[in-house]
């Protein structure tokens, strides 16, 4: 898509340091805006169309509940927080590293122009959390023959 106008606008909110490296930005098109670490990721999110994360690492996958909560559609590679949210997300994940996939995978959803949609955040709310985590140590404590607190 280089060198061509397609009409897509890219926003690089990385706070890593390839974001703050100019290699990168002498790299990127004019399109591709690099504003950095964001205090209020929901105000870049509702200008997205679709999340795209083609990460090569992603731990837990925080950026892609914040995209779940804008109602993002999601593209993804199967970075480890990733696999950990597929069932969620709901669209197949890109291997990683796999650049004509991914390619193909971005062309398909330019197309499709694939509208915002609803996902199922109860489970990851911190009041679930904390429930889970709370029967979690009353089982080992359980276990350990503890007493109830």
């Amino acid at each position: 898509m280089a060198g061509r106008d397609c009409g897509v606008v890219c926003a690089a909110c990385a706070n890593g340091v390839a974001a703050r490296t100019p290699d990168v930005r002498g790299r990127a098109d004019a399109s591709v805006a690099m504003p950095g670490f964001a205090e209020r990721t929901e105000d870049w999110m509702a200008a997205f169309d679709c999340f795209v994360s083609p990460a090569r690492a992603e731990p837990f996958g925080l950026v892609l509940l914040e995209a779940m909560q804008a109602g993002l559609p999601i593209l993804a590679t199967a970075t480890e927080g990733a696999r950990h949210l597929a069932r969620s997300i709901g669209t197949p994940l890109v291997a990683l590293s796999d650049v004509p996939s991914l390619a193909r995978a971005l062309t398909a959803v330019r197309a499709q122009r694939p509208p915002r949609r609803h996902y199922a955040m109860d489970a990851f709310r911190v009041e679930a959390k904390t429930a889970e985590l709370e029967a979690y140590y009353g089982a080992v404590r359980a276990r350990l023959g503890l007493p109830d607190r």
